[in-house]
């Protein structure tokens, strides 16, 4: 009965396996250098949309100062939106160019939303029965919406 025992303990260990899908959109390689002024002069607005399942406020508000910053070396005008959707208010860094009524130039939309989600009880009862020598795994695969419309508001590129 003894000998069974480490058995009866690694024939659940060997039933996990670990799968990796490839990113996509890392199957498309381009070409930027992003410390070259590519949009000089040119006038972006970022607005990154918080989502109860993908980015909340203090996410979504990280996004777009990153990516300010991004499009901020690249020699643009930057203007940061983050609207909150319970208030309908519009947070952000905005400098008060369209305030003044300047139009910009590139609207770039972003989204997060959740596309999986996978957190087995049956692995955390593995994992505490075991005393954590067979992992408990949880999964969460996110994706990024990206929308870039031009200054009339035109649909330009969606991904």
């Amino acid at each position: 009965m003894l000998r069974l025992l480490p058995l009866t303990l690694l024939l659940p260990a060997a039933a996990c396996v670990t799968v990796y899908q490839p990113v996509a959109s890392l199957q498309r390689p381009v070409t930027v250098d992003p410390s070259a002024k590519n949009l000089d002069g040119k006038h972006i607005v970022v607005r990154c949309v918080p989502s109860g399942e993908g980015a909340d406020h203090g996410e979504s508000e990280d996004l777009c100062n990153n990516m300010s910053a991004l499009y901020t070396n690249q020699g643009a005008k930057v203007d940061v939106e983050i609207p909150d959707e319970e208030s309908g208010l519009v947070s952000g860094g905005s400098e008060g160019s369209e305030a003044a009524g300047e139009k910009p130039d590139l609207i770039i939309e972003l989204r997060a939303r959740r596309v999986h989600n996978d957190n087995s009880p049956i692995l955390w009862l593995l994992c505490y029965a075991s005393a954590t020598l067979i992992p408990a795994i949880t999964e969460a695969t996110f994706a990024q919406d990206v929308s870039i419309r031009d200054s009339d508001g035109f649909l330009l590129v969606s991904d």
